[in-house]
């Protein structure tokens, strides 16, 4: 089992975070629509250089966050190798002065950050050029005597901002910056999700696992895990898990060619498999299902069903269609969840013709591994906010990752954040592979709905009062991890 990303997978995730990283502020690149991933030998240039070749998928012209070299005095976020004067973002090795939380080594007396270096008398900033040579920016290269903290370089002597907030002598430039990658967080606070599902769209990134026949990809699920996983990153409220884990993957995977057809055209698609009961009988469907994710924006609804010879099943259901109500109801984020009573609406088939409740328990199966890679990213995104804000953050004369009971917290919050990931892509090998059990998803769901709001809390704590102000973005990621640890509570009571 290979839990490294393959060239595949690391563009869809660099495209992915681009996209997510524009948010909604009017200027920025775009994507050029009708020209996706499933065209073969075709590119799709996305934000920040970002080229995807269908089949070959090479990135062109840009810097990606996984490299196996760099040039003398500059650093690559997550690459394997450092030279002199410079930091390495969650890489092995690390110089003298500097440590790297999550690295594997480091050297005494430092300070870190997984989103940059601080060296003394030196800033991290947003900026995206540096006075002591140049560098790329936003990608994380750095000069002797400067450090960069997220997204871009500082010179020497600038004050320190990273992504967790502004020095008191930060400069304009660099406020500037930071907002542009998001603002008060990647994704900027108050963006719009249907600009983003837009973008998402136009870069064929919403039929990864759509069939090539009807114009999609045909990738799998892990291919569809990376996306999550850096919506999640970005703190955005969408459709996502709703869309593709509950929606797309199981018709893809488990539905007719007729089905496939009908589904899978580009209209929303939504699951309602967990709390509640719906029964298929004489009169059609009667019964409710509560906390299905936007229900109200889709067209089709999987539901799971009890039939009437005793069998279990999921229909498929035109959600605007006669017999279906809508109620919305209240979640912590502003996301679009409702409940859905059906009083005799009339379901197109079963999802595969299946009566015997293993589609169902597969259907189950790809919301549980949806949620829990989108909350890897939520975790992930809550991560690299606090190792921001702590590797730039002054108390008493001092960093606050140099303080021994914060580095030991982040380190905690960095152990979660890690067995997550790997228990993560063991589920996510499992299912699309298709010989996953109920073990692998349920240990994935177990970290994820036992875990993640314990995390989460530290992050909160390590920030301080600022975590709480309505104008960062932490506050989000809190919200949607109480959404979804809902979410899969009602999931996996199944």
């Amino acid at each position: 089992m290979n839990f490294e990303l393959d060239e595949t997978q690391v563009a869809v995730r660099e495209l992915t975070r681009s996209l997510v990283r524009q948010g909604d502020w009017g200027e920025g690149e775009q994507v050029v629509p009708g020209v996706g991933l499933a065209a073969v030998g075709q590119g799709v240039e996305g934000a920040r250089g970002v080229g995807l070749a269908a089949r070959g998928w090479v990135a062109v012209g840009s810097e990606l966050g996984r490299r196996e070299r760099e040039s003398v005095g500059s650093a690559l976020a997550g690459a394997e190798q450092g030279s002199a004067g410079s930091a390495l973002e969650g890489g092995e090795r690390g110089l003298a002065g500097s440590a790297l939380i999550g690295a594997e080594q480091g050297l005494a007396g430092s300070a870190l950050a997984g989103v940059g270096q601080l060296d003394a008398g030196s800033a991290s900033a947003g900026a995206e050029k540096s006075e002591a040579g140049s560098a790329l920016a936003g990608v994380g290269q750095l000069t002797a005597a400067a450090a960069v903290a997220g997204a871009g370089q500082a010179g020497g002597g600038a004050g320190s901002a990273g992504v967790g907030g502004l020095g008191a002598t930060a400069t304009a430039t660099a406020t500037s910056a930071v907002e542009r990658l998001g603002g008060a967080g990647v994704g900027g606070a108050g963006a719009s999700w249907d600009g983003l599902w837009g973008r998402l769209g136009a870069a064929d990134l919403l039929s990864l696992a759509v069939p090539e026949r009807l114009g999609g990809s045909g990738l799998g699920v892990v291919e569809v895990a990376v996306l999550l996983t850096e919506l999640g990153r970005g703190g955005v409220v969408s459709p996502g898990v709703a869309h593709l884990a509950l929606g797309v993957l199981p018709v893809a995977r488990l539905g007719t060619a007729a089905q496939q057809e009908m589904l899978l055209g580009g209209e929303g698609i939504t699951g309602a498999v967990g709390r509640g009961e719906v029964v298929w009988g004489d009169e059609g469907l009667v019964g409710k299902k509560v906390g299905v994710l936007f229900g109200g924006w889709a067209r089709w609804g999987l539901v799971g069903v009890g039939l009437g010879d005793g069998g279990r099943g999921v229909a498929l259901v035109d959600l605007r269609g006669a017999g279906v109500e809508v109620v919305g109801t209240p979640t912590s984020a502003g996301g679009l969840e409702c409940t859905l009573r059906f009083s005799g609406a009339v379901p197109v088939g079963l999802l595969g013709e299946d009566r015997s409740g293993r589609v169902l328990q597969e259907v189950r199966w790809f919301g549980v591994v949806g949620g829990c890679v989108f909350g890897e990213g939520l975790l992930g995104g809550a991560l690299e906010l606090t190792v921001g804000h702590v590797g730039s953050r002054r108390q008493f004369g001092r960093v606050l990752a140099e303080f021994q009971a914060v580095a030991m917290q982040v380190a905690d919050v960095r152990v979660v954040a890690r067995t997550v990931e790997v228990v993560n892509r063991a589920a996510c090998w499992g299912v699309g592979a298709g010989v996953g059990d109920r073990g692998d998803v349920d240990v994935a769901g177990y970290w994820m709905g036992e875990k993640l709001l314990g995390a989460l809390e530290v992050c909160h704590h390590l920030h301080g009062g600022l975590g709480l102000d309505v104008g960062y973005p932490l506050h989000r990621y809190s919200a949607l991890g109480r959404d979804l640890t809902r979410f899969l509570g009602g999931l996996r009571a199944y």
